[in-house]
């Protein structure tokens, strides 16, 4: 299955209902195959190949085929720290969290958008409004909880996720080690850079890179 998706950014909608937020960076240099003679770069083509949007779209399909409206997925590209700080303003307005993820380059300092600084800048970050909500699914009603999960490298291996889980009171699941893109979850099936299609994901396999026994990643709870 291709990506295909709406590239035009939506940086401000209603902050009402019951919202998924899913953002996702890349490396620095990851664009330039991407720019012209001017500079200008074509995001609608690097958007459907570059691995991390391929990973956080798959996860935005799942999320529609598990009967979430579309609707109610707030999907963002994080170009730099200072539109991960604009976009965490515009996601504390919103009503109600049921789900965090971000799909970036990571290390055991933290978060890295688009290689840049400040990768603790979550840890002290305005809390969101995160709610459990009643959903209608497949085989009846069931009660969502909400979380938040880190997919860059090594992010489990630094203080963030901790500090996550007690500033924002929400469990936080992060990878233990290297992350690896695969078209399957559990089993490490590597993936082609530049195509389209989505069953992409990003994890830490444990076991001789080949197995994911951890699936989100390690859980930290909140130190109430």
């Amino acid at each position: 299955m291709g990506l295909c998706v709406t590239i035009t950014p939506i940086k401000y909608i209603d902050p009402t209902g019951e919202i998924y937020v899913i953002a996702w960076s890349y490396g620095k240099f990851d664009i330039d195959a991407y720019k012209d003679s001017d500079g200008n770069v074509n995001w609608d083509k690097f958007t459907k190949e570059n691995s991390f949007a391929r990973a956080a779209y798959t996860r935005r399909q799942e999320l529609i085929d598990s009967g979430i409206p579309e609707s109610e997925i707030d999907m963002q590209r994080i170009d730099n720290i200072q539109d991960l700080k604009n976009t965490w303003s515009m996601w504390a307005g919103y009503d109600s969290v049921e789900g965090l993820e971000i799909y970036s380059h990571g290390s055991s300092d933290g978060v890295i958008v688009a290689w840049a600084g400040e990768e603790n800048y979550l840890s002290n970050a305005q809390k969101l409004d995160w709610q459990s909500v009643m959903r209608n699914g497949k085989n009846g009603g069931y009660t969502t909880s909400p979380y938040a999960a880190f997919f860059g490298c090594g992010i489990a291996l630094g203080d963030l996720p901790q500090n996550f889980a007690n500033t924002q009171g929400v469990n936080t699941f992060a990878q233990i080690g290297s992350a690896s893109f695969s078209h399957d979850p559990d089993i490490h099936i590597r993936i082609k850079d530049k195509e389209t299609s989505l069953n992409v994901y990003l994890r830490h396999f444990d076991v001789k890179n080949l197995f994911n026994t951890y699936g989100r990643g390690k859980l930290f709870t909140p130190n109430n």
